[in-house]
Parts: structure tokens; sequence; C-alpha cells
């Protein structure tokens, strides 16, 4: 059952779950009001996060990416290179690096600079860092590779075939595939 409060402005009862008062019209600033913006901020912070995962992409691919390709077949690469070239691309001109890279599968290389998960729990390997460099080419796996991203260390390095999703931060390289990795 509602409580009831008295409306501000015609002193009559009104359910506090109102949003307006019936009889004079004046807008409620009881519960209703409070319960209003509660379930519009969580309605907010929905499309919100929404929002981000869109923005940062399914990482985490099973058995096919989001192209339809097999996660375990990786297609042949249009080009190879190294991970810091192609970080040095993207610093130098986003939107060249863009038309020459993304959405294609390229083959990069470069030694580990870590292994991670992001926020979406997502495995990733960066490589191609320098000490003065904030960016670098963050690669996402499928969790099928979950034991061999398990075997690597910072400074091995790794060859890995990718599709390039853009610059968001990093270069962004989704649905990789191990090639090959050296021991340090």
């Amino acid at each position: 059952m509602a409580k009831l409060i008295s409306c501000k402005v015609c002193s009559k009862e009104v359910a506090s779950s109102a949003g307006k008062c019936p009889h004079c019209g004046a807008p409620i600033s009881g519960g209703g009001g409070k319960f209003r913006r509660v379930v519009l901020g969580m309605i907010g912070l929905v499309v919100l996060l929404g929002f981000i995962g869109a923005l940062l992409g399914n990482h985490d691919q099973s058995s096919t990416d989001s192209r339809g390709a097999s996660a375990s077949a990786p297609p042949t690469p249009e080009l190879s290179i190294n991970a810091i070239r192609l970080v040095e691309d993207y610093e130098a001109n986003e939107v060249a690096a863009d038309q020459k890279y993304k959405g294609k599968t390229i083959e990069v290389n470069g030694m580990v600079g870590s292994v991670g998960k992001d926020i979406l729990n997502s495995m990733y390997v960066t490589l191609g860092q320098r000490e003065d460099d904030i960016a670098s080419a963050q690669l996402f796996f499928a969790k099928e590779h979950e034991n061999e991203l398990a075997s690597l260390s910072r400074g091995q390095f790794l060859d890995a075939v990718c599709v390039c999703d853009g610059k968001m931060m990093n270069v962004i390289l989704k649905n990789c595939q191990i090639e090959g990795r050296q021991t340090k």
C-alpha cells in the first residue's frame, strides 16, 4: 500500500509513488520522484555499459568470429608488419593507417609486452611498446588459446595473424592466431 503524503501546492493527500498530484498537477517530491530518478539512472547505466561494450567489441571469440570465420583456421594474411611499425603508422596518421590496415587480415610480430585480460575478461597480448610509447598493438585471442597465452612471457618474440580493428588508445587486433614464437 502506497504511503500518503500531502501535496505541497494544494495540501490534498496523494500517494507518495505518484509523479504528480492528481488534483492540481503539481510534481510530487516524495518517493515517486525518487523512484523515477533511480529507474532512469539504472536505465542510463545499462545504456552506458552497452555503449562501452559496443566500443570495446566482443574480443572473446569462441568457434567463430564476428565475421563468421572459424577461429581455428586464420585466413591468409594480406600483409606482414612489425608491431612497432604498425603503432607508428597509426600515431603518424590514423586515417591513412585505417585505410591501409583496418578490416584486413595481417601478420604482426614483435616482443611481448604484457599478457592479460580486459574488463570484459577477454584475453590479450600487447606487442611492440617502446619505453617512451603509451600505445601498443593489442592482440585479442579466443578462449581456445588460453594455454598458449599462459605460457608466454614478457620479452618473448611472437608472430600472429589477426584482423586489424583500428585504433582505440592501442591498435586493436582481433581474432588472433599464434603463428610462431621464440624464447628470449
